[in-house]
């Protein structure tokens, strides 16, 4: 495992069109640098059904609970505003136009 600072992680984050976190595939709702420590650079938000009732889930996170971010292959490690630790595994959309340009020139 690896820790980078918090500006390359939120850099990996504004790559990606989707994380998944606690096995569900969630959308980033908010992602913005500020390099300010009250900033919640990072907001994650999705709905779970539980005992039949439908629930708004949001996850928070703010720049000073991160200022470094464990990093394990595709998966980011940090903080949320409530103390919680955090998984979550990156979703990157892949060029396929651009790959297949590239094989063409080579």
């Amino acid at each position: 495992m690896k820790s980078i600072p918090l500006y390359n992680a939120y850099s990996l984050l504004s790559e990606c069109k989707a994380v998944i976190i606690d096995g569900k595939f969630v959308e980033i709702y908010s992602l913005c640098y500020a390099e300010e420590g009250d900033n919640e650079f990072l907001i994650l938000q999705w709905e779970e059904e539980v005992d039949g009732e439908v629930l708004d889930v949001e996850v928070v996170f703010n720049e000073r609970d991160n200022f470094m971010v464990e990093v394990d292959g595709q998966k980011l490690i940090m903080t949320n505003t409530n103390g919680d630790v955090e998984e979550m595994i990156l979703l990157r959309a892949i060029n396929l136009e651009y790959e297949e340009t590239q094989r063409e020139h080579a």
